[in-house]
């Protein structure tokens, strides 16, 4: 049921976006799931055809959420989902050049990311807007987030690291990444 909730969020968020014609609210944090319909609706453009969508899984190998990766006509979208139960504390991602990818002998290193955003408690989706001028036609993403489990009460009973799916970037931590090529309509 939760990977149902999933897709039909990502599909609206489609549905959404290609409807509106409003100015984007850029890297919006979203704790109320009401408030996520304002926010898309606010998007600009239109998301091409072509939206790729992968687990977001944990060191562990546990799945807690997906990533999607979509653009309009002058941006890149990258967007976190959480599953319940799972909190964002920090979201990094890397969107460019295979070749470039900041990595270090432990693997990826994150903190030099070009992206990044700490997060609020509640915080159950993130979305990156980036300008198609700053990334390659084909890209290589990788979407990285520290989060926190959310036990009995909305108390912490956990941390941990997850990963957008994809090829293994060696390391530590399970890091990987995956492919996105612009769509144009």
């Amino acid at each position: 049921m939760k990977r149902l909730t999933q897709i039909l969020a990502v599909c609206i968020i489609a549905v959404l976006v290609s409807c509106s014609k409003e100015t984007p609210q850029v890297n919006e944090q979203i704790t109320d799931p009401t408030s996520l319909r304002s926010v898309l609706e606010s998007a600009t453009d239109h998301l091409c055809d072509s939206i790729v969508v992968v687990d977001l899984v944990s060191s562990t190998g546990d799945v807690i959420g997906l990533v999607f990766v979509g653009n309009t006509d002058d941006e890149l979208v990258v967007g976190y989902v959480f599953d319940a139960g799972y909190e964002p504390t920090k979201t990094y991602l890397y969107a460019g050049d295979c070749d470039l990818i900041p990595m270090g002998p432990a693997g990826p290193r994150f903190k030099d990311f070009p992206y990044q955003a700490s997060h609020v408690p509640g915080t159950t989706l993130y979305a990156y807007t980036i300008s198609l001028d700053d990334v390659d036609e084909c890209m290589c993403i990788v979407a990285m987030a520290k989060f926190n489990i959310i036990g009995p009460g909305g108390h912490v009973s956990g941390s941990g690291v997850a990963w957008g799916e994809g090829t293994s970037l060696g390391g530590i931590l399970g890091a990987m990444y995956f492919e996105y090529c612009e769509c144009i309509d």
